[in-house]
């Protein structure tokens, strides 16, 4: 299994999770030459750092710079996210969070933030935190919809998925549950800015 490829800001290289060893692994390709250049984390077992690397939900993504990643893994049963320097194959930080699951993390056009979706209590919202503090989590959405595939946009806006319709600012107040179509996905933004 070849999957989620994620290319490099300079367009010169790519990641990619690769079952080539028996575990999903991270693999770094010149997309110039087509051939692999490194393996720069393996997954699976406990002589790894990771007990898995997440096949099902994965996202990769690299910093603006093109220096780091940020990917999510597994270890003891809790997801953890992750960044890591590509060229050293090092990890430079783990930052776990006490949610249920964590998915596609996406740096800030600066390389200072992280945004990702997080689920807790039955439902996905969206959280970012600067990089290198554990401590400055901070949840951007909070509603019973759920939010997916946060990236950043122009002037720091976040765009992400949804399923919340019309209900721009989540307030669910006066909006009967069952009259709401949570199959209907769009695509939102959320202008860190002003907020």
């Amino acid at each position: 299994v070849n999957t989620s490829p994620a290319m490099s800001p300079e367009g010169d290289r790519m990641v990619m999770l690769s079952d080539k060893d028996d575990y999903l692994s991270i693999y770094l390709v010149n997309t110039v030459t087509g051939e692999i250049e490194d393996k720069v984390i393996s997954g699976g077992g406990g002589v790894y750092l990771f007990e898995q690397l997440l096949w099902l939900r994965p996202w990769i993504d690299w910093s603006p710079d093109g220096r780091h990643l940020a990917f999510v893994g597994e270890e003891d049963g809790e997801d953890a996210l992750y960044t890591l320097n590509v060229d050293e194959a090092k990890i430079t930080g783990e930052y776990k969070f006490g949610l249920d699951g964590l998915f596609s993390p996406s740096w800030s056009p600066d390389g200072s933030r992280i945004v990702f979706a997080g689920y807790a209590d039955g439902k996905t919202d969206l959280y970012t935190f600067e990089v290198g503090d554990k401590g400055s989590l901070q949840k951007i959405t909070d509603d019973r919809y759920s939010d997916y595939d946060p990236d950043w946009g122009p002037d720091n806006q976040i765009l992400f998925i949804s399923d919340r319709g019309g209900n721009l600012d989540g307030n669910a107040e006066g909006v009967n549950l069952w009259d709401e179509n949570f199959e209907q996905l769009d695509v939102y933004m959320y202008n860190t800015v002003s907020r």
